[in-house]
């Protein structure tokens, strides 16, 4: 109940007479989080982000027939940091579950018991680990219930939808930096290997990344990142060759088949034919007689 609640919004049909048919469109209006992003609420997006698990990707019309969501409410109104809450909110959302790093937790540690263990007890080298495992907050989120089919696009491509808003050159708020950050944390969730052939990888978010990192002043971190992506597709490219392969020797097995039931088929039907055309000799040569 709390999903419809927080996923619902005002909804008409409107209908007109086309070439003696009847020609209807569905109409949504905001749901919380597209309104909150429309009005620049921090607060509320605060709030929904933290606590519950909106859908980003929600279309509204309520401004004419123009499909509106958070990304282009985002680039339409310039509230740069209200997308990144969100950004931050699904990355954390995807890397929920994983197993976290040494640093990490000693840095959540350390910052729950600043008294009890000052940064300046520890060695440089570790002092610097620890800075850049803080900025990672730790979010609790509830248990996300199934989605039905309506939410069928994936939280990894709203970050991506983020980069390039930060990759937009004619805009204030461009930085090359957030961007390489954003394309590098969406390109995390890419598949390992192939598994099916019908397993994809955004080279061409890749290739975007490798410029950025080539062209523009860049942390070092996503260079390291990048480098790791682009190992991760190599490893990806062998196993999906080698999916292709044995997906090339089934459709070959399954045309052979396909070919051996058709002339099968086409005999049986010539059989058929020919005894048809029989019975009907028989019947004139009865009927003559």
């Amino acid at each position: 109940n709390s999903v419809k609640s927080i996923e619902s919004c005002r909804k008409w049909t409107e209908t007109e007479w086309k070439f003696h048919y009847e020609k209807s469109w569905d109409w949504n209006c905001d749901t919380p989080l597209v309104a909150a992003v429309r009005f620049n609420r921090m607060n509320v997006v605060r709030y929904l982000m933290d606590h519950h698990s909106p859908n980003p990707f929600h279309s509204s019309n309520i401004t004419g027939d123009d499909n509106e969501s958070v990304e282009s409410l985002v680039r339409k109104n310039g509230c740069i940091e209200i997308g990144e809450y969100i950004g931050e909110a699904l990355y954390d959302q995807s890397q929920k579950g994983k197993v976290p790093s040494l640093f990490a937790l000693l840095a959540r540690v350390i910052r729950c018991n600043q008294h009890l263990y000052p940064m300046e007890c520890f060695p440089e080298t570790v002092r610097h680990e620890l800075n850049n495992e803080a900025k990672c907050r730790i979010r609790t989120l509830p248990v996300i219930p199934p989605r039905s089919d309506q939410f069928r696009f994936s939280n990894r491509f709203f970050l991506r939808s983020l980069g390039k808003i930060f990759m937009d050159e004619t805009k204030p708020y461009y930085d090359a930096k957030k961007a390489a950050m954003w394309l590098a944390r969406y390109l995390e969730g890419a598949p390992k290997v192939a598994k099916t052939s019908s397993s994809y990888f955004d080279v061409d978010t890749l290739k975007t990344l490798e410029t950025l990192c080539d062209e523009e002043e860049v942390d070092e971190e996503e260079i390291h990142k990048l480098s790791q992506l682009k190992s991760r597709y190599e490893a990806w490219k062998k196993s999906k060759e080698i999916v292709d392969a044995k997906q090339k020797i089934i459709d070959a097995e399954r045309h052979k088949q396909n070919l051996k039931y058709l002339a099968k088929e086409r005999k049986r039907q010539q059989k058929r034919a020919a005894k048809q055309a029989k019975i009907d000799a028989e019947f004139n040569c009865t009927r003559q007689a």
